[in-house]
């Protein structure tokens, strides 16, 4: 947490948003994190693009202020793309990634010269389509290569270097006379996350650019995104192996690509998310009520497993505790629970401290996937702020029942 925060001060938040659960959002550490990447990789390796991962947190804020920092929008979905374009940011700064992109927006992004990477060999036929339809077009393409990572599963994006299907892509692509094969794409979420990953991966397609595609020269190497962020020691703490910084990234793919291409003339291109916006928003969350049950003490608040933990993971993560001046009691072995009737909304397990009735609990790190997870299920989403100029301006209103049913036919 950036800010220093207090019961009353969170109580006026409530008050001010009319619900009491929210996220906290500090738009000086999103822009402190993005500068780290390019500060550090263009020190080394100036020809850069970074593309803000929107499927991470479509947040419109942090999108468009990524945008006026120089960023590009990396998105994967017609939707995506359409938000993006909503929030003006020209077609010529959007990557277009994803395993299922309609024909029109390929179209549109083909049109309007947004970096486009094709995943499949059907995406090939609407390039072929659009070629035909406009031969005096130049079309500029990049291709998602999947090829193996040490250890790890294999991936279901892109196209196989090693299956006659890239060969055909490949071919497909020389076939049509308007479209160039412009750059490489490769992104895959590990669990270890590591440097030697991303090394190895930057390795491997240059490999492909040597080796495979004849007199090939890369105007852009995409590597993707899947960076760690910044945790504290205690998150930290929770994973099995050393948590690598953005400049440990930075510093070993800036040397890696100086070394491949010493003239800079290929841009590197990355797409951090959760790097970027993961210790940029706190959940807070109030205590509704306490109750013991068979021995067993029970917190229940406005929030969710959804909100908290949507990806599943059991790991308990660091809280802070709020408390109000009214009597304070200490449990032992107390668990957070949620508002859905389901039996495993336990989002924090085991808490051992003070507690009392109408407290707000804070769960940092809460940047990354937490908002584009969430489902409608049982309450509407809760709003979010952030700080500015020395008041609260809100980014998101608290969802509604309306807004959820509004698509509905009654």
């Amino acid at each position: 947490m950036q800010h220093e925060y207090s019961y009353s001060k969170l109580l006026e938040i409530e008050k001010l948003v009319e619900n009491p659960s929210f996220y906290i959002c500090d738009t000086a550490v999103l822009h402190r994190n993005f500068l780290r990447f390019k500060n550090t990789i263009q020190s080394t390796y100036p020809n850069l693009g970074i593309g803000y991962s929107f499927k991470t947190n479509y947040l419109p804020y942090y999108c468009k202020m990524v945008n006026q920092w120089g960023g590009l929008a990396e998105v994967v979905s017609p939707m995506e793309y359409e938000l993006a374009l909503k929030l003006k940011i020209s077609p010529k700064e959007i990557i277009y990634n994803g395993p299922i992109k309609s024909k029109d927006t390929i179209f549109y992004a083909l049109t309007n010269d947004s970096y486009l990477n094709i995943d499949s060999l059907e995406e090939l036929q609407i390039i072929q389509d659009f070629a035909n339809t406009y031969p005096n077009k130049k079309i500029k393409i990049g291709l998602r290569c999947n090829f193996l990572l040490p250890n790890e599963k294999i991936s279901r994006f892109g196209i196989d270097i090693g299956d006659e299907s890239f060969k055909q892509a490949l071919d497909t692509i020389n076939e049509i006379r308007n479209c160039t094969l412009s750059g490489l794409h490769f992104h895959y979420s590990s669990q270890e996350r590591s440097i030697e990953s991303y090394k190895f991966r930057l390795t491997k397609l240059l490999e492909i650019s040597k080796n495979l595609i004849p007199n090939f020269e890369p105007e852009y190497l995409d590597i993707g995104g899947g960076f760690f962020g910044d945790m504290s020691e205690e998150l930290k703490s929770l994973f099995p192996y050393e948590v690598p910084t953005i400049e440990d990234y930075s510093t070993a793919i800036a040397n890696q690509m100086n070394g491949f291409f010493p003239t800079h003339k290929t841009k590197l291109i990355i797409e951090p998310g959760v790097a970027l916006v993961a210790n940029t928003m706190t959940f807070f969350a109030k205590v509704n009520n306490i109750k013991c049950i068979n021995g067993k003490y029970f917190a229940s608040c406005n929030a969710s497993f959804q909100t908290i933990k949507p990806s599943g993971n059991l790991k308990n993560l660091p809280i802070k505790i709020f408390l109000s001046d009214s009597t304070k009691k200490y449990y032992e072995n107390l668990d957070f629970v949620g508002y859905t009737c389901l039996e495993y909304d336990r989002f924090y397990t085991n808490y051992c401290g003070f507690l009392n009735n109408k407290s707000f609990i804070a769960f940092e790190n809460m940047g990354s996937y937490n908002i584009v997870f969430k489902p409608p299920f049982i309450e509407p989403s809760p709003p979010i702020i952030t700080f500015e100029q020395g008041g609260i301006a809100i980014l998101r209103r608290k969802e509604t029942t309306e807004d959820i049913f509004n698509s509905f036919i009654f």
